[in-house]
């Protein structure tokens, strides 16, 4: 149960970097060789392999949208008995967008996020409204 709580203490702080463009507080918790999959079918879509890329595709995002707020939901946690930190995590999510051209965009989706050791080495995102959104938000 402890290592259920301390999960979901990491997983809002990390979210929250990512809301305030910290993205080197919120990348220390991804391991080198995470994966990361960003749904869609735009020039951002794709899986994106080893931190160094997942990082370059985190700096695109952020300075797509320079103003990004996330509303944590609901953070589901596989295993409540995890002492180990190797867990499945799935995060609700909501999130305002500003684009650079100044659209504002708001959608929901969830984040699954598998962990080993405590650090994030697969996270897939899956998005409501996903086409219309994404081609708006990033000015497709």
């Amino acid at each position: 149960m402890i290592g259920s709580i301390i999960t979901k203490i990491i997983v809002r702080k990390a979210f929250n970097s990512l809301s305030r463009h910290d993205l080197k507080s919120f990348l220390s918790g991804w391991r080198d060789d995470s994966t990361f999959i960003y749904p869609g079918y735009i020039p951002a879509s794709g899986t994106y392999k080893g931190k160094a890329d997942i990082e370059k595709w985190f700096v695109k995002f952020l300075e797509q949208f320079p103003e990004i707020r996330f509303q944590i939901k609901n953070i589901c946690v596989d295993n409540i008995f995890d002492l180990t930190g190797t867990n499945t995590v799935a995060v609700h999510w909501g999130i305002d967008l500003t684009n650079r051209d100044g659209k504002k965009v708001h959608n929901c989706g969830f984040t699954m996020i598998k962990l080993r050791l405590g650090k994030a080495y697969f996270i897939q995102d899956f998005f409501f409204d996903m086409e219309k959104i994404l081609k708006e938000s990033w000015g497709i």
